[in-house]
Protein backbone atom coordinates (compact mmCIF):
# COMPACT_ATOMS: atom_id res chain seq x y z
CA UNK A 1 0.00 0.00 0.00
CA UNK A 2 1.37 3.58 -1.20
CA UNK A 3 1.30 5.92 2.22
CA UNK A 4 1.47 9.13 0.38
CA UNK A 5 -0.24 11.06 3.04
CA UNK A 6 2.96 10.44 5.41
CA UNK A 7 4.99 11.81 2.23
CA UNK A 8 5.51 15.08 2.20
CA UNK A 9 6.64 15.41 -1.47
CA UNK A 10 3.27 13.30 -2.55
CA UNK A 11 0.54 15.71 -2.93
CA UNK A 12 -1.29 16.99 -5.59
CA UNK A 13 -1.96 20.98 -6.13
CA UNK A 14 -5.32 22.39 -7.57
CA UNK A 15 -5.28 26.35 -8.92
CA UNK A 16 -8.56 27.73 -8.80
CA UNK A 17 -9.41 30.97 -11.57
CA UNK A 18 -12.56 32.87 -12.29
CA UNK A 19 -13.62 33.37 -15.85
CA UNK A 20 -16.42 35.27 -17.26
CA UNK A 21 -18.04 35.96 -20.39
CA UNK A 22 -15.95 38.55 -21.99
CA UNK A 23 -14.30 37.71 -25.41
CA UNK A 24 -11.31 35.30 -24.91
CA UNK A 25 -9.37 36.45 -26.79
CA UNK A 26 -8.11 39.52 -24.76
CA UNK A 27 -4.81 39.34 -23.65
CA UNK A 28 -5.67 40.65 -19.99
CA UNK A 29 -8.27 39.13 -19.64
CA UNK A 30 -9.68 35.78 -17.34
CA UNK A 31 -9.27 33.30 -20.10
CA UNK A 32 -5.52 34.01 -20.58
CA UNK A 33 -4.90 34.82 -16.97
CA UNK A 34 -6.08 31.31 -16.70
CA UNK A 35 -3.67 30.19 -18.80
CA UNK A 36 -0.64 32.49 -17.62
CA UNK A 37 -1.18 32.21 -14.04
CA UNK A 38 -2.62 28.84 -13.45
CA UNK A 39 -1.68 26.26 -16.37
CA UNK A 40 2.00 27.85 -17.12
CA UNK A 41 2.63 27.71 -12.86
CA UNK A 42 2.64 24.05 -13.29
CA UNK A 43 4.69 23.88 -16.85
CA UNK A 44 7.10 26.08 -15.33
CA UNK A 45 7.25 23.94 -12.20
CA UNK A 46 6.45 26.76 -9.78
CA UNK A 47 3.37 23.84 -8.44
CA UNK A 48 5.00 20.37 -8.33
CA UNK A 49 3.13 17.56 -9.95
CA UNK A 50 4.58 14.41 -8.46
CA UNK A 51 2.35 11.95 -9.45
CA UNK A 52 2.70 14.19 -13.00
CA UNK A 53 -1.06 14.83 -12.44
CA UNK A 54 -2.65 18.43 -10.77
CA UNK A 55 -6.15 20.02 -11.32
CA UNK A 56 -7.88 23.28 -12.02
CA UNK A 57 -10.71 24.63 -11.63
CA UNK A 58 -12.74 27.71 -13.21
CA UNK A 59 -15.07 29.92 -11.46
CA UNK A 60 -17.55 31.02 -14.12
CA UNK A 61 -18.58 34.41 -12.84
CA UNK A 62 -20.99 35.73 -15.23
CA UNK A 63 -24.17 33.93 -17.45
CA UNK A 64 -21.97 32.42 -20.49
CA UNK A 65 -21.71 29.41 -22.73
CA UNK A 66 -19.37 27.34 -20.97
CA UNK A 67 -18.20 24.99 -24.12
CA UNK A 68 -18.17 27.89 -26.75
CA UNK A 69 -16.05 30.09 -24.02
CA UNK A 70 -13.81 26.82 -23.06
CA UNK A 71 -12.91 26.41 -26.87
CA UNK A 72 -10.73 29.41 -26.78
CA UNK A 73 -8.46 26.68 -24.86
CA UNK A 74 -7.15 24.62 -27.50
CA UNK A 75 -5.05 21.74 -25.74
CA UNK A 76 -8.40 20.98 -24.08
CA UNK A 77 -10.19 17.95 -24.59
CA UNK A 78 -13.37 17.40 -23.03
CA UNK A 79 -13.03 14.45 -20.43
CA UNK A 80 -15.93 12.84 -18.26
CA UNK A 81 -14.49 13.32 -14.37
CA UNK A 82 -18.12 13.23 -12.88
CA UNK A 83 -20.87 11.80 -14.39
CA UNK A 84 -23.37 13.45 -16.32
CA UNK A 85 -21.08 16.87 -16.20
CA UNK A 86 -20.41 18.40 -19.22
CA UNK A 87 -17.72 20.66 -18.09
CA UNK A 88 -14.90 19.04 -17.22
CA UNK A 89 -11.77 18.74 -19.43
CA UNK A 90 -7.95 17.20 -19.64
CA UNK A 91 -5.04 18.70 -21.27
CA UNK A 92 -1.31 17.32 -21.20
CA UNK A 93 1.50 19.53 -21.16
CA UNK A 94 5.37 19.40 -21.46
CA UNK A 95 6.93 21.20 -18.41
CA UNK A 96 10.33 23.15 -18.76
CA UNK A 97 12.34 19.97 -17.60
CA UNK A 98 10.36 17.83 -20.21
CA UNK A 99 8.73 16.28 -17.57
CA UNK A 100 4.99 15.24 -19.09
CA UNK A 101 2.18 16.19 -17.08
CA UNK A 102 -1.91 15.96 -17.40
CA UNK A 103 -4.22 18.72 -16.17
CA UNK A 104 -7.44 18.12 -15.45
CA UNK A 105 -9.94 21.22 -15.52
CA UNK A 106 -13.89 21.38 -14.09
CA UNK A 107 -15.76 24.55 -15.05
CA UNK A 108 -18.32 25.72 -12.36
CA UNK A 109 -20.81 28.17 -13.21
CA UNK A 110 -21.63 30.10 -10.09
CA UNK A 111 -22.72 33.08 -12.07
CA UNK A 112 -25.93 32.82 -9.82
CA UNK A 113 -23.91 33.60 -6.55
CA UNK A 114 -22.14 36.59 -7.70
CA UNK A 115 -23.27 39.84 -7.51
Amino acid sequence: MKRSFYSTEASYIVECKRLDSKNPNNKSGLYNSYIKEGINRFVNEKYPTFYGVSGMIGFIVEKTDIKSQCNFFTDFESYELINDFDFSYRSEHQTIKNKKIILYHLMFDVSDKVL
